[in-house]
Formats: C-alpha cells, sequence, structure tokens
C-alpha cells in the first residue's frame, strides 16, 4: 500500500504540473 502511494505521488504532480504547464502537447 505504501509503495502505491510513492509510485502515485510523483505521477499526480506530473499530472498536474502538465495540465497548467505550457506544454500541453508533452
Amino acid at each position: 500500500m505504501l509503495l502505491v502511494m510513492i509510485l502515485a505521488l510523483p505521477l499526480y504532480l506530473v499530472f498536474k504540473y502538465k495540465n497548467t504547464s505550457k506544454y500541453g502537447f508533452y
């Protein structure tokens, strides 16, 4: 369970960053 959280957190942050970044294609 902890491992899932550790892996999901970076993906969640990257997803949020891509939504607010100007590089919409990436």
